[in-house]
């Protein structure tokens, strides 16, 4: 495949990464989460960065990519834009994103020793895949010849960030509701956001009006986090709370899918 000279860089570190998870050492694991973080960042910053001309003649104001390259958060936020504006078909999951991004700030900066579980490692990998065959066009799983990873273990639970709780768990929500959709309508109609699936189908799984609004707010808190844009985030935010609606929303969700 011929690839675009700016595609190159960001490949080659996607490469080195796939190196360490391939070689499997604690050391190596670890690596390797951090390099699939680095890769997505510099995917974003070179797609940003590139003349108009260069990306398919999508624009971008130049007051835009200032606010774009601003943090991880978004320039993420950014690639979920684009996906949202181009109706780009994917199974990346932005929500996932951030939270193998800020499992890995823990791991960089805490100096516990942790060792990231396979299939962390798997998903962090996956959604890096994505974002370059979405901003690239093309299709890095096939070009590199690695099989997804099926979405069926939990994502851990790491206690001592609330933020990260929060995520893990809207996460979990959000897998839960994808599997109804696909029960209900096909595996097509689950790549929308939650929120979406939520609107269409909330009456049918049992959402009350209270539960609809404090999932409304939920969803808000969640997309400011993930644009790093502090005009959406909530202030107060009372994220234990959150949790424990996304938890009982989960519920419901899955007594349908048992039925």
């Amino acid at each position: 495949m011929n690839l675009s000279p700016w595609a190159k860089g960001p490949l080659e570190l996607i490469k080195h990464a796939l190196e360490h998870l391939n070689d499997g050492g604690d050391t190596d694991r670890r690596i390797a989460l951090i390099g699939f973080d680095n890769a997505t960042e510099v995917c974003v910053d070179v797609f940003i960065r590139l003349p108009p001309k260069l990306r398919n003649n999508y624009e971008i104001k130049r007051e835009d990519v200032t606010k774009h390259l601003r943090s991880f958060n978004s320039k993420i936020g950014f690639v979920e834009d684009y996906i949202n504006e181009k109706a780009i078909e994917t199974d990346l999951s932005i929500n996932e994103l951030l939270w193998y991004h800020t499992l890995r700030n823990e791991l960089y900066h805490s100096g516990n020793g942790m060792v990231p579980e396979l299939h962390v490692l798997e998903g962090a990998r996956d959604n890096c895949l994505a974002v370059y065959s979405c901003i690239f066009s093309v299709d890095a799983f096939e070009m590199l010849g690695v099989n997804k990873e099926v979405k069926e273990q939990d994502m851990p639970f790491v206690s001592q960030n609330i933020e990260m709780e929060y995520l893990r768990t809207f996460i979990e929500f959000e897998k839960s509701l994808r599997k109804y959709v696909v029960k209900r309508k096909g595996p097509e109609k689950a790549k929308r956001g939650a929120f979406m699936h939520i609107r269409e189908f909330g009456g049918e799984l049992g959402f009350t009006p209270d539960l609809l609004n404090r999932l409304r707010e939920a969803n808000q808190m969640k997309n400011g986090i993930v644009h790093g844009d502090d005009e959406i985030l909530i202030p107060d935010f009372n994220y234990e709370t959150a949790t424990d609606t996304l938890i009982e929303a989960n519920e419901l969700v899955n007594c349908k899918l048992e039925s």
